[in-house]
């Protein structure tokens, strides 16, 4: 199976979208004006492109996963990832363009009070999930499972135009983030066949990153 022309153009259309994003909020434009409604829209996109399963996706393998294993999974998977972000941050923010980029980016989050930061956090990343898994991953492991590749294959290809997409952030941690997180979310979805695991994952991650910031970040967010 290959990808059509319609599913190539939401692919490109919706990554060039989120990359345009970041790159005026890196210019200066409000994140929370601008975040939300084009990850919606992308969502949207998977929706009416992709095929957007919310658990056990036939194009993904793994075992039949559960509702309660796959929102257990998505739990555990955040809480891993914001663990495992602490520490490393612990240590790259003694890097000063790193600490600089994470204030930056927790000025930005802190120009709304938290639990509105919170709520257009949850419909963001449903609009990304819905693009990122029920279109990109989704359609590219169909295709390339056609052509002789496999699912990995898939995930490490939307992991890495997860990369792209918010490079243009021009921020060190939030291409950090992408790195490590898009293809952890990706393996997730790999594992489980669930956007609701990836989505809860990445859910989870991002509140805790809010809700408890690390050391550099947490007057922002407090004040």
């Amino acid at each position: 199976m290959q990808l059509d022309g319609v599913e190539v153009a939401a692919i490109v259309a919706g990554i060039a979208a989120q990359a345009a994003a970041w790159w005026l909020v890196a210019s200066g434009v409000p994140l929370w004006r601008i975040a939300p409604p084009v990850f919606v829209a992308c969502g949207l996109l998977g929706i009416l492109v992709g095929d957007p399963v919310a658990f056990r996706h036939p194009a993904l393998p793994g075992p039949d996963v559960t509702p309660a294993v796959a929102i257990a999974v998505g739990l555990a998977g955040g809480v891993a990832l914001y663990g495992g972000t602490l520490a490393f941050t612990a240590i790259a923010v003694r890097w000063g363009r790193f600490r600089d980029d994470t204030i930056v980016s927790y000025e930005r989050a802190a120009s709304v009070p938290l639990v509105a930061a919170i709520l257009l956090t949850a419909i963001s990343v449903a609009g990304e999930e819905l693009f990122w898994r029920g279109l990109v991953q989704v359609e590219l492991s169909r295709a390339l499972h056609g052509a002789g590749g496999g699912v990995l294959a898939a995930a490490l290809v939307t992991a890495g135009l997860y990369v792209i997409a918010n490079a243009a952030s021009r921020s060190l941690p939030i291409l950090a983030a992408s790195i490590v997180g898009g293809t952890w979310w990706a393996l997730i979805a790999v594992a489980t066949g669930s956007i609701v695991a990836v989505a809860l994952s990445h859910l989870t991650w991002t509140w805790l990153m809010l809700a408890f910031p690390p050391r550099v970040g947490r007057e922002m967010m407090s004040g």
